[in-house]
């Protein structure tokens, strides 16, 4: 197994394709998983955020928001988020946390979630903290289905990497070593500035509900 930056669910799918399709598409069945992630992530945000507010145009407005901010453009690389695993993965992250999102979560909710979660970090390794997202918010309504939760998580996503990593070598250092860099403050530096940029406004807006919502509750 030959060492690469994430871990293997896209390339599987794009692997199938490409055995059951030919070679002749090109990227052309990795773009249309991209497409689709990024329609449903679109979908399922349009949904949570609906179901909290009761305002469609609150759903949209989320939805857009995640299209511009998730799939920026650039002229040398139009749609880069319709180029990599990127999407599939968020789509799956996203997948986790509605497969437990209201009230009266059960067992096999828990249970789908827990596989959806898996697959997210074997689509991407950082969707881990999705999936520790997903537990937490199960932790304020049941600390059990929490726990059960993590370990499912745990057993399904860390087994597989150990197969991976027993059978084939280079696992971990192909999704944990290849990815680390060498510390430089100046790019913490920039790359805070651009997630408080990007990401200000939004906590702003959430800060002002949370607020409104207060004040109506008392």
């Amino acid at each position: 197994v030959s060492i690469a930056g994430y871990t293997p669910l896209y390339y599987y799918l794009l692997a199938g394709a490409e055995a059951l399709l030919g070679t002749g598409l090109g990227f052309l069945p990795g773009r249309l998983v991209s497409l689709v992630a990024t329609l449903a992530s679109m979908a399922m945000i349009w949904r949570l955020a609906q179901r909290r507010t009761g305002d469609w145009r609150a759903g949209a407005f989320g939805a857009l928001l995640f299209l511009a901010l998730g799939t920026p453009s650039h002229p040398s690389s139009p749609w880069p988020g319709l180029q990599k695993e990127a999407m599939l993965s968020v789509a799956l992250g996203l997948g986790a946390f509605v497969a437990v999102d209201g009230t009266g979560t059960g067992w096999r909710r828990v249970l789908l979630a827990a596989v959806v979660a898996s697959l997210a970090i074997l689509t991407k390794q950082t969707m881990a903290v999705a999936a520790f997202a997903t537990g937490a918010y199960l932790w304020r309504g049941s600390s059990r289905q929490s726990v059960a939760y993590f370990g499912l998580v745990a057993g399904m996503a860390g087994g597989v990497s150990l197969a991976f990593e027993v059978f084939g070598g280079n696992f971990i250092a192909g999704t944990i070593g290849s990815t680390v860099n060498p510390f430089r403050l100046e790019v913490l530096v920039v790359y805070t500035l651009v997630i408080m940029v990007l990401l200000g406004g939004m906590g702003l807006a959430s800060a002002v509900h949370l607020l409104e919502r207060a004040r109506r509750h008392r």
